[in-house]
């Protein structure tokens, strides 16, 4: 029976196995680790095909009864996740009032828990692993989320359980999968298990070569309905073509912007409008060169989708919904950075830009957006997510300059206080007057201690400020006493220069805070442009121009010369080492 290849936005998973092309090598390589090590790390750029790395071309390589994938994606605190994720896949078998040989050995592995001491995690990965004696890979996707959504608290706990699991004796294997931009925050998973980032694969962007091994492959499979038309030559000029409108002006190209690619030119020459994808269909050169380029085609898409879904709700009868309606559902789902936001339903209600609109009007707006394939519900974390990063970016790209703004006062305030509990440093004059327009806005999006964190600074600045103004006012009455009498000046001048000297100090101090703040966002702009070298390096590496990956590479690493402790200075290293004399 034949298929519709493409999955727009959804990862590939093990069903899709006759459409799932390029990443043999890749394959390989994480196969071979699976069996020399149980920590595994996998990262890479958004859009080059991770999840689907594992859920298809990993999961493909194993029988049934030697993978048992447990997927875990952070939620509300991904320690409970993994969890629920446990013992949601337990089977608990019936008692009854028969005593067998299988009983005995359920009863001796009680019995050498109980002996072993295991934690209740522990007890309940055995649990786990005895209720199918199939060896356990579990997937964390997303890993990034860890740390930029979670706490330092769920960090070191989320250490610990993984340290307690991994000493359960069962065939156990943890993959960690995150964006390689994140590579920096690693610093206190790694400190605590040194061994993490031993075995790890780098998935990048594909080329024009691994694109034709994908798309030839997808269309002359005897399983999809989609092909290309005319001879081997055609076919190639198709491709490049596609290659072309999809790469942004880049050597490589998104996988998910070429699977919206794709489903847009599917929907466009065979008017399938419905979404069904049954119709089979052979595209030819001129249907793809007629097609727009993949900037133009997303936005077009986001704002036609949109545009479609606030049409149906006035069909529905909310009036009440205006252009920016749609988009102040959307906004709160994509952080500042244009990436996604997991956000549990209440929570998105309780939005400022929301509070205002009927819960029915919201629910039915999610609704239609996880219809139109822009949203996803995780019906078990009970979150709402954009569907792609690749639509967050376009989401964040529509913002206006007052909600951007907005967005920066909350993560400025957010970021700050949670350096306040190690460094006990309050927002500083300029940083108040940055936020203080925002302060209505900021009450609802805020909890109590974050909210206490801006009053508390706001009335030590005027406490500060009073002091100043006291002390100006003291060195007058100082000045006239020294007229008055003589005796006493010098004494009292003294205690002024004392004062003067104290506030110097403290000056010297909050000029010291302000040259560590400004060497941390120094050393985060080196890894943004060490970050790029390094992928401008991989780029020439892949075309066989070693000579200019290695400048790209040394140049990284001449940009991170004052942060040698980094991930990614340690990673340039090796690259460097092993392709550059």
């Amino acid at each position: 029976m034949s298929n519709y290849p493409f999955k727009f936005l959804d990862s590939y998973t093990k069903e899709n196995k006759s459409f799932f092309f390029g990443r043999e090598e890749e394959i390989k390589q994480l196969y071979e680790m699976v069996f020399e090590t149980n920590m595994i790390f996998v990262y890479g750029p958004s859009g080059a095909g991770k999840t689907s790395l594992l859920q298809c071309g990993l999961a493909s390589k194993f029988k049934q009864t030697d993978w048992f994938d447990l997927y875990v994606r952070r939620g509300d605190n991904i320690c409970e996740s993994t969890r629920q994720t446990i013992l949601k896949n337990t089977i608990v078998e019936e008692e009854d009032d028969f005593w067998d040989e299988e009983d005995e050995v359920n009863n001796s592995v009680s019995i050498e828990k109980k002996q072993e001491n295991f934690t209740s995690d522990q007890t309940a990965l055995m649990d786990l692993y005895h209720s199918t004696y199939t060896p356990i890979y579990f997937i964390y996707d997303q890993f990034e989320e860890l740390y930029t959504l979670g706490t330092e608290q769920e960090q070191a706990d989320f250490i610990q359980l993984i340290k307690d699991l991994e000493a359960v004796n069962v065939p156990c294997t943890f993959l960690f999968v995150m964006r390689e931009e994140y590579l920096a925050v690693l610093y206190q998973f790694e400190k605590a298990m040194p061994y993490l980032l031993k075995k790890k694969l780098r998935v990048e962007h594909m080329g024009l070569k691994k694109i034709r091994e994908v798309i030839s492959g997808v269309t002359t499979s005897n399983q999809s309905i989609v092909t290309l038309q005319g001879e081997e030559t055609e076919k190639n000029t198709i491709i490049d073509t596609i290659f072309d409108k999809v790469r942004e002006g880049r050597r490589t190209l998104q996988l998910p912007y070429l699977q919206i690619f794709m489903d847009r030119v599917y929907e466009k020459v065979t008017g399938d409008v419905e979404k069904k994808r049954n119709i089979p269909v052979a595209f030819s050169l001129s249907e793809i060169q007629a097609m727009d380029k993949i900037e133009v085609l997303l936005e077009n898409f986001l704002d036609q989708q949109i545009h479609s879904i606030e049409l149906e709700l006035k069909k529905k009868g909310f009036e009440s919904v205006d252009d920016n309606f749609v988009m102040s559902v959307l906004s709160p789902l994509v952080t500042l950075e244009g990436t996604k936001e997991p956000l549990h339903k209440a929570v998105l209600m309780a939005k400022n830009d929301l509070t205002n609109y009927e819960p029915d009007l919201i629910s039915q707006t999610l609704t239609l957006l996880e219809n139109s394939r822009i949203l996803r519900y995780r019906s078990d974390e009970e979150v709402y997510e954009v569907a792609h990063d690749t639509l967050a970016k376009e989401i964040a790209n529509k913002r206006s300059e007052e909600e951007k703004a907005f967005l920066r006062a909350k993560r400025l305030v957010t970021s700050r206080f949670a350096d306040f509990k190690d460094t006990q440093t309050l927002l500083n004059a300029q940083e108040l007057a940055y936020v203080m327009p925002f302060t209505s806005e900021l009450k609802l999006e805020l909890n109590e201690e974050q909210q206490h964190y801006i009053t508390h600074s706001k009335r030590v600045k005027t406490r500060k400020l009073w002091l100043v103004r006291s002390g100006i006012a003291a060195l007058l009455i100082i000045a006239g006493i020294v007229v008055i009498t003589v005796l006493n000046a010098n004494r009292k001048a003294q205690i002024a220069l004392k004062n003067v000297e104290a506030e110097q100090q403290r000056v010297l101090a909050a000029q010291k805070r302000t040259e560590v703040a400004l060497f941390k966002i120094k050393e985060q702009q080196a890894v943004s442009k060490a970050q790029e070298l390094m992928s401008f390096g991989d780029g020439f590496k892949d075309l066989g121009k070693s000579a200019y990956a290695c400048e790209n590479y040394q140049a990284g690493l001449d940009t991170l010369q004052l942060y040698p402790n980094t991930a990614l200075y340690q990673e340039l290293e090796t690259r460097t080492k092993g392709l550059c004399k």
